[in-house]
C-alpha cells in the first residue's frame, strides 16, 4: 500500500510537470506567433514606405528635368537679349562716335562746358573774365583753349620771325583778337547760363563748388569722374549727411565754399524732389531765406520747418515774402523752384547739399547702378534695368529686364 502510494503520488508529479512544459510550450508558440506577425507587419511597413520614397524620388527627378529644362530656356532667352544689347551698344557707340566727328567738325566742344560743376574746388585766376575749364586729364585750362604754360613762338629767341615783321604783327593783332573774341563768347555763355539759372554772373564766376554724382547740361546728363575716383570719400560724405537726417531721393551732392549770396532758383533739379542743405564750419549768420508757400512747405528732421518772416526782393521791385532758417550743423528740406538765398556771415563757410536733376531718367542704367552703389538714392524707376523698346518689339513699351523675361515666357506658355 504504501508503495502504491509512492507510485500514485510519482504519477501525479509526472503529470503536472507534463502540463506545466506543455503550457510553456504553448506561451513560446503564441509569443513566436506574435513575433512573426510583428515581423510581417513590418516588413510590410517598410515595403510600403520604399514604394512611396520610389515615387517621391521619381517625381523629384521628373520636376528637376524639368526645371533644368527651364533655366536651359531662360538661359537661351538671357544669351539672346545679350546679343540684342550688345548689338544695341555698338549701335549706340556708331551714333556716339558719329554725333562727337560731327561736332568736332563744326567746332562744337565736347563734353559738360564750364558750368558743369566736375572740377576740384579751385579759386578762378585773378585778371580772368570766366572761370577755367577743365580738361579731360583733370588739368585746368584757360577759356582760350590754349594750354597751361605753353609759350608762343616769334621773337627774337629764334624760335620764330623777328619782333620787326609786318606779317608777324599782323598775326598776332589777329591772335589777339581772336583771344579777345572767344572771351567775350565765353563770358556771353556763362551770362546765358546764369540768366537760365535765376543765378548771377558774379556768383558763377565767384563761387568754389563741386559737384558729386549726376550732371545735367542742355539737355545732357551724366556722372563726375568723382565717382570713381573718389568712391570712399564720396560714401562717408553720404554717411555723414544721413548722420544728419537725409532720408529723400538724391542724384547729386554740391559741395560749396563761400556760397551764392544773391537769391536765385534751382531750375534744372527735378521738381518732384527736394534740395537738403546743410552748413558746417566755423561762421556765423549765413543763415537761408527761403520763399514762403503753402503748397510747397520747408521740412526738417522733425516735421515743417518754422523761421523768421522776411521779405526780399527777388527780380526788379517784384518782393517775395519768405523765412529764414538756421542751417548751422541741421539739415533743412524745400522745393528747388522757392526762390532762396544766403544770408550774410562771417568765417568759413561751408554748405552741403543733396538734390535731384531734373532729367533722372536720362541716366544709364550703368551710370545709375555705380550711384547706388556709393549710397545716392536715386527713385525706384531707375532700380532695375531696362529693355528698350527696341528690343520688346512696341514702340511705346520699356519694360524691366523680369517683367521683359516674364511677358516672354507668358507669350510661349500660350
Amino acid at each position: 500500500e504504501a508503495r502504491f502510494q509512492q507510485t500514485e503520488s510519482a504519477r501525479e508529479l509526472a503529470v503536472l510537470e507534463a502540463n506545466r512544459q506543455a503550457e510553456a510550450a504553448r506561451r513560446a508558440l503564441e509569443e513566436a506567433n506574435s513575433n512573426a506577425r510583428r515581423l510581417r507587419e513590418v516588413e510590410t511597413s517598410a515595403r510600403q514606405n520604399d514604394a512611396m520614397r520610389s515615387h517621391e524620388v521619381a517625381d523629384m527627378s521628373s520636376r528637376m528635368d524639368e526645371l533644368m529644362r527651364q533655366l536651359h530656356a531662360q538661359r537661351q532667352q538671357t544669351e539672346v537679349l545679350i546679343h540684342q544689347n550688345n548689338a544695341l551698344s555698338s549701335r549706340v557707340r556708331d551714333f556716339e562716335a558719329r554725333d562727337a566727328a560731327l561736332k568736332i567738325q563744326e567746332g562744337i566742344p565736347q563734353g559738360p562746358p564750364p558750368g558743369i560743376p566736375v572740377h576740384p574746388i579751385s579759386t578762378p585766376k585773378h585778371g580772368g573774365d570766366t572761370p577755367t575749364e577743365q580738361a579731360t586729364d583733370g588739368r585746368r585750362t584757360p577759356p582760350d583753349g590754349s594750354s597751361p604754360g605753353g609759350g608762343g613762338g616769334g621773337g627774337p629767341d629764334g624760335n620764330g620771325p623777328s619782333g620787326g615783321d609786318d606779317d608777324h604783327d599782323r598775326r598776332s593783332r589777329k591772335s589777339k583778337k581772336d583771344k579777345k573774341h572767344k572771351k567775350k563768347k565765353s563770358r556771353r555763355e556763362l551770362e546765358e547760363k546764369a540768366t537760365e539759372n535765376d543765378d548771377s554772373v558774379e556768383d558763377e564766376v565767384g563761387r568754389d563748388y563741386i559737384i558729386i554724382g549726376a550732371w545735367i547740361f542742355s539737355g545732357m546728363t551724366g556722372i563726375t569722374n568723382s565717382v570713381d575716383r573718389h568712391a570712399q570719400l564720396i560714401k562717408c560724405l553720404i554717411a555723414f549727411m544721413k548722420s544728419r537726417g537725409l532720408k529723400d531721393t538724391f542724384t547729386s551732392i554740391c559741395i560749396n565754399h563761400g556760397g551764392n549770396r544773391r537769391v536765385h532758383r534751382d531750375l534744372l533739379n527735378h521738381d518732384n524732389s527736394l534740395n537738403h542743405t546743410l552748413g558746417v564750419g566755423s561762421y556765423q549768420g549765413g543763415s537761408v531765406w527761403v520763399e514762403q508757400k503753402d503748397d510747397f512747405p520747408v521740412f526738417r528732421g522733425e516735421g515743417v520747418a518754422g523761421g523768421k518772416s522776411k521779405c526780399v526782393k527777388v527780380k526788379g521791385a517784384l518782393e517775395v515774402n519768405g523765412r529764414v532758417y538756421d542751417t548751422h550743423d541741421r539739415m533743412l528740406s524745400f522745393h528747388p523752384k522757392l526762390w532762396h538765398q544766403a544770408q550774410p556771415w562771417t568765417g568759413d563757410r561751408w554748405t552741403i547739399t543733396a538734390y535731384t536733376i531734373r532729367d533722372v531718367d536720362g541716366l544709364s542704367w550703368e551710370q545709375s547702378k555705380s550711384l547706388m552703389s556709393l549710397g545716392f538714392q536715386l527713385n525706384s524707376s531707375r532700380r532695375l534695368p531696362f529693355v528698350p523698346s527696341l528690343i520688346t518689339g512696341d514702340s511705346d513699351e520699356e519694360l524691366t529686364l523680369y517683367d521683359f523675361v516674364k511677358k516672354k515666357k507668358a507669350e510661349k506658355d500660350k
